[in-house]
């Protein structure tokens, strides 16, 4: 069992928007200041030669055979697809959750996976004002080009029509992309009039975590006033760029919840998953009131097995409470929960297509289309690496800008965009969408 040095990897917010501890310093937390993009400024201007402003004001919102869009790295958005098509947590008939029917909860429904590969890896953009400016108006553009037929491309073909469904919602399939980003989406959603659902995991998992309290018979309508202890286990990128920071505040005030609190937890180096939990409930009492316990356990971290964290938590909770491990275990909440990203996505977006009857109610199967991000043409010699992507020394130099052409088109996916690594992982560890893509 390695040892993790854990010191400076947390950060505690006790009552909403009052306090933040890191280490032994404290500081007030204050919303953070919203500055759009230059490109969401330009849209949000409302003018007529605005492409952007016309698309969004155009769009469709009562496409029920609209697609369901997934944005973000490759290797993300395939996990994200393969969770999805799979997805099996509800009812289908009564909308009841966890009692999966057999039949996929996202039967008759097409994805849409749009693999951004022309800006990836997404935490090349972190620490640095801005690259991360850059980041946002990227996945802002992403989500444009996602909306429609519009934007669709093909490098190699200009002159072949491409068509596009409608996407009729989104998923944020990278967690630094739903932090950075969710603000001047949900503006841009603001500004056309609602009409396209965003989802986030880190957003999903704190509404999933509201959900399931208020259905606990003990708690009721009365869970947000009451407080929960959130406990974040993410990577380094996610916490480095304070997408809980950013989002956190928001989602407990639209539950009127002044109560709660969350820790963001990254270990230093891999060790076994007992280790980790034991290292994130020892800083949670070092950090938290006297007598707080965990909630719910936010797994913001796809390479950790969510078993293997059921199993660690069962293991402390069953030791001898006067014992140094056991210890930790009462620290837990009766019905503590290890809160999955992919059942959490799963929950709020069936749950909300299920509210706004936007589901196709097709008898299929869930079916597939795969796009990805390229370098446009004409950009000269030196935008181009050898692989055909963004040079080192053309990404470096790229800035945030409010035009609406983009460096980069969206195209649909094909063999000759993936390399032989990420074809191995795409055909062993996604099965579904391998299938569906190959088919």
């Amino acid at each position: 069992m390695k040892t993790i040095n854990i010191s400076g990897l947390f950060a505690l917010c006790c009552s909403v928007g009052a306090l933040l501890l890191s280490g032994a310093s404290c500081k007030r937390v204050q919303p953070t200041p919203f500055s759009p993009t230059p490109l969401v400024q330009e849209i949000l201007s409302d003018s007529l030669s605005s492409p952007h402003a016309r698309q969004l004001k155009m769009y469709d919102r009562g496409n029920v055979q609209g697609r369901i869009t997934l944005l973000g790295e490759s290797r993300q958005v395939t996990r994200y697809s393969e969770a999805l098509l799979g997805a099996d947590y509800f009812n289908n008939i009564d909308g009841s959750f966890g009692k999966g029917d057999a039949l996929p909860d996202f039967s008759g429904e097409v994805f849409a996976i749009v693999m951004d590969q022309a800006n990836e890896p997404y935490s090349s953009y972190i620490g640095e004002e801005g690259k991360e400016r850059l980041l946002r108006e990227t996945v802002i553009r992403n989500f444009l080009m996602g909306l429609d037929t519009l934007y669709l491309n093909n490098p190699h073909d200009t002159l072949t029509p491409r068509v596009k469904a409608t996407s009729k919602a989104f998923v944020l399939c990278s967690s630094i992309a739903g932090g950075l980003t969710k603000t001047e989406l949900d503006t841009l959603r603001s500004f056309s009039g609602e009409m396209v659902p965003i989802y986030s995991a880190p957003e999903a998992m704190l509404e999933y975590s509201y959900e399931r309290r208020r259905a606990c018979p003990s708690y009721g309508s009365d869970a947000p006033a009451r407080g929960m202890n959130f406990l974040v286990w993410t990577d380094k990128d996610v916490q480095a760029a304070d997408v809980y920071g950013k989002l956190f505040p928001r989602v407990a005030a639209s539950h009127s919840d002044t109560q709660s609190t969350y820790m963001v937890y990254s270990p230093d180096s891999v060790g076994t998953v007992l280790s980790c939990v034991k290292a994130m409930l020892s800083a949670f009492r070092e950090n938290a009131p006297t007598g707080s316990k965990v909630s719910a356990l936010l797994l913001d971290d796809t390479s950790v097995n969510k078993e293997m964290v059921d199993s660690a938590l069962v293991y402390l909770k069953g030791l001898d409470p006067l014992s140094p491990e056991g210890s930790l275990g009462t620290l837990l909440e009766d019905g503590v929960e290890v809160v999955d990203p992919y059942v959490a996505v799963s929950f709020c977006l069936y749950r909300g297509m299920r509210r706004s009857n936007s589901f196709t109610h097709r008898i299929y199967y869930p079916d597939l289309e795969t796009y990805v991000t390229l370098p446009g043409s004409g950009l000269g010699e030196d935008a181009y690496g050898p692989d055909g992507l963004f040079s080192t020394v053309y990404r470096s130099a790229r800035l945030p800008s409010s035009s609406p052409r983009a460096d980069y088109c969206l195209c649909l996916l094909n063999d000759d965009y993936l390399d032989e690594d990420f074809m191995q992982f795409f055909e062993e560890d996604c099965p579904l969408t391998f299938a569906l893509y190959v088919k």
